[in-house]
């Protein structure tokens, strides 16, 4: 059988990206130990995490009692499910999809995103987007702030463009962007956005400063599903707030590690509590923002430079001409005085 013709697991994100191995076992595990037929090094995986087994109706796909979960199309699985050539499964860390040939010839027409006409370009129709996979939605959200590398936004302009595209990929009743104020030591709402939209002065009203210190001195995204009961967090401000779950992620640096500040969102909603997949999406989501904010302060920084040494420059310049002026100067003096 050539490699065309063999099923395959292909990871395609994580730390072994690139990876394929040939699967030719009925029953294939998947996990960080070297007892998986598949060993993953991602320290987020149980030692025995996933396993794919094949059935009469296909592969199917099952979570083995691990922590962080077998999520398959944004959906951690209670049960073996049935597993589709090339759908995307995440654990830990890790993007991986099966590629069986036997099943690949029909094309699943939830993957066409476009169709179009021969030549004339007519009919063009997009697929709804509730069809689109969780995963591919929110992956979308994080090309979006690619732009925002080459925009000239002042500080603000930023703040706010930045939780403007948080706020379409995750649901937030209100969320906040804080700043670290050097001179203050402190945390300060740079902008807010509520249900309805951006809100003009950012207040705290709604935020827990335990839970903005927890994560500022330890440097760790959490989420809490009922902050009134969540061990790590106490006070006042807790015990006001009417919410049902919170999510805080630092915005770290990638550079120079420095923290800008903070990514705080809070949902209202009995109905819907904020998941581990968001937090996760949240935390890259961030991390990206601080790159952006790391991006424009090298900017600055470098303008700052430029602009320096093209003061010094011309003053050199000047220094000269100048100079040239002066010794012109003397010269003349000189020749009065012998005139004289």
């Amino acid at each position: 059988m050539s490699d065309d013709e063999a099923t395959i697991i292909r990871i395609i994100g994580g730390p072994d990206s690139g990876k394929e191995y040939v699967v030719d076992l009925e029953s294939v595990t998947l996990g960080r130990s070297s007892s998986a037929t598949i060993k993953v090094l991602d320290n987020m995986l149980s030692r025995q995490h996933a396993k794919i087994f094949k059935t009469d109706d296909g592969w199917m796909l099952e979570d083995m009692n691990s922590t962080n979960g077998t999520w398959l199309k944004g959906e951690r699985i209670k049960k073996p499910v049935s597993l589709k050539s090339r759908t995307s499964v995440r654990i830990g860390q890790t993007l991986w999809e099966l590629i069986d040939p036997e099943s690949s010839q029909v094309l699943d027409e939830r993957l066409i995103s476009y169709r179009v006409q021969p030549v004339t370009g007519e009919n063009l129709t997009l697929v709804d987007e509730p069809q689109l996979s969780k995963e591919e939605r929110q992956l979308a959200a994080i090309y979006r702030f690619q732009d925002l590398l080459t925009e000239e936004l002042t500080d603000n302009e930023l703040y706010e463009k930045i939780l403007h595209l948080i706020c379409n990929s995750i649901h937030a009743d209100n969320a906040y962007l804080l700043r670290w104020d050097k001179n203050m030591g402190i945390m300060v709402p740079a902008c807010e956005r509520n249900q309805y939209g951006p809100v003009k002065i950012a207040s705290d009203k709604f935020l827990s400063f335990s839970i903005i210190n927890y994560v500022k001195q330890n440097n760790e995204a959490i989420l809490s599903i009922d902050p009134m009961d969540d061990e790590r967090f106490t006070g006042q401000s807790i015990s006001d707030m009417k919410v049902r779950s919170v999510m805080c992620v630092p915005m770290v640096g990638h550079r120079d590690k420095e923290m800008y500040g903070l990514v705080y969102v809070i949902s209202t909603n009995p109905n819907m509590h904020y998941e581990e997949d968001e937090l996760q999406l949240l935390n890259v989501i961030s991390h990206f923002a601080a790159i952006i904010l790391e991006n424009k302060k090298l900017i600055t920084s470098n303008i700052e430079s430029e602009r320096m040494a093209a003061i010094g420059s011309t003053a050199a310049g000047l220094s000269h001409y100048v100079k040239n002026i002066l010794n012109g100067l003397e010269g003349s003096v000189s020749l009065l005085r012998l005139g004289i």
